[in-house]
């Protein structure tokens, strides 16, 4: 076990974790959950062959504005590159604005008051009702109803499930198409278990496994595995996986402090007391896709949108592992950003178009997936040779389609509610770890902010 090491932090952050999805630094966690999708780096896509256009489609022309958060920049930059190659007279103008999802919200709403709305927009899955209440996003299920290249049964149901409002005016409309399906496997240093003679992650193994593996991994130079306590879509796959929940189904009661969430924690944090995971000191230092680049730790729990900055930097063999089982049940974290068009988008037709190019697999499909960031969140391109044919590192692809199938998406909270809930997570972490609190005492209080917060959004609707 590494004792006192201080490391640099680098990187970026995981697209909707860097809400990341987000300065994804540990300790402190972003607003809203992944999905985790990070701009990639390492391998770019070929862009100077025009990508196809889909069957039956005509010639295009116009202009287009389409805000991103900065942070995802590059991967969009390239998707427009692609579409202005297969569609000379289009003219698409990306708008970045600020990554962290309130700035980047709050820079929307002035925009639509302004009068100055782009016509496409980059969305997460959990601010997707605050988007569509500040009146910014225009109903996409006409046009899925009414597209020959895309209809509503095209994307996987859970991630587009997602992105239909619940409850108020916009209940039941799509305001946005899942652009990946993200959800939480293990990255783990193929060397490293060679070189203790452990056997590599089964398909079956358990949370115990994984701790057990961490704790035959770590050295004097290097921790076992960087688990990610503070990152909800962790927690609450863990606390659901036990039975539980971090939230009532109607949202009006937090569960933070419920016996399945406080063995979550217990199981997360107690390794990180001198054991095998990194130390929650040592978080603020190092990012986890950084500590597993630099061989500091062995394994880290992560995404796909992870890949690209892995394979860019690892320069040993590695892979993918499922996330372990808790208690005979396995639920990986999932999430996603997507894309979205709003209420004020000066030519829709042309905005459609853009987006019945991006999500078909012969338009913007391969050209998403060649930055190994993404799996699309289509159930028909799960096995498309776009993505799973592309030479390994990462070999085991199949992990991701299973991560998909059992994925956990975070409850969905009031948007404003999620900060004070991170934020409460958090503080109870640190207490438990840093102050000796007990896990009981730690998140009562952990649940007593919850809870206000809860209360108080949704006292405001």
């Amino acid at each position: 076990m590494v004792a006192g090491l201080a490391l640099s932090a680098c990187g970026g952050d995981d697209a909707d974790e860097a809400d990341s999805d987000n300065a994804d630094s540990a300790p402190a966690e972003p607003a809203d959950a992944p999905a985790d999708t990070e701009a990639p780096s390492g391998t770019e896509p070929d862009t100077d062959q025009p990508a196809e256009e889909p069957a039956g489609s005509e010639a295009l022309s116009g202009e287009l504005r389409w805000a991103v958060r900065e942070n995802l920049a590059g991967p969009a930059q390239t998707m427009v590159d692609a579409f202005e190659a297969a569609h000379p007279d289009v003219n698409i103008e990306l708008e970045q604005l600020p990554a962290p999802p309130p700035e980047y919200i709050q820079r929307l709403v002035t925009a639509r008051l302004g009068e100055d709305l782009p016509d496409l927009i980059m969305t997460g899955d959990q601010y997707v009702s605050v988007l569509a209440e500040a009146e910014i996003t225009a109903d996409l299920r006409p046009y899925l109803e009414s597209s020959e290249v895309l209809d509503v049964d095209y994307f996987a149901p859970n991630f587009l499930d997602a992105f239909i409002p619940k409850t108020g005016a916009h209940e039941g409309e799509i305001i946005s198409l899942p652009q990946s399906a993200d959800a939480v496997v293990v990255f783990y240093n193929k060397d490293h278990f060679d070189e203790v003679g452990l056997d590599y992650p089964a398909d079956d193994w358990t949370y115990e496994d994984f701790v057990a593996a961490a704790e035959a991994l770590s050295t004097d130079e290097r921790w076992g595995a960087y688990e990610r306590a503070d990152f909800s879509p962790r927690y609450n796959a863990m606390t659901v996986a036990l039975g539980g929940s971090i939230a009532s189904d109607d949202y009006t009661e937090a569960r933070l402090d419920s016996p399945e969430a406080i063995e979550a924690f217990r199981m997360m944090l107690e390794p990180m007391k001198d054991g095998p995971f990194v130390p929650r000191e040592e978080m603020a230092t190092i990012r986890y896709d950084d500590a597993f680049i630099q061989q500091r730790a062995s394994m880290f729990t992560g995404v796909r949108a992870n890949v690209p900055a892995v394979r860019a930097g690892a320069s040993f063999n590695w892979d993918v592992a499922p996330a372990p089982t808790v208690d005979g049940v396995r639920k990986s974290g999932s999430g996603s950003i997507g894309i979205g068009m709003t209420q004020a988008a000066s030519n829709p037709d042309l905005a459609w178009a853009f987006l019945e190019w991006f999500f078909s697999e012969d338009g913007g499909v391969p050209v998403l997936t060649e930055t190994y960031a993404v799996v699309p969140a289509v159930p028909s391109l799960f096995d498309s040779p776009t993505w799973r044919d592309l030479p390994a590192p990462p070999g085991n692809v199949d992990v991701f389609v299973e991560a998909i199938e059992t994925g956990q998406p975070n409850p969905r909270l009031p948007y404003t509610a999620w900060s004070s809930y991170n934020d409460a997570v958090n503080t109870a972490i640190d207490s438990i770890l840093l102050a000796g609190a007990s896990y009981e005492d730690a998140f009562a209080e952990a649940n007593q902010t919850a809870q206000q917060a809860l209360d108080e959004a949704n006292a405001e609707g």
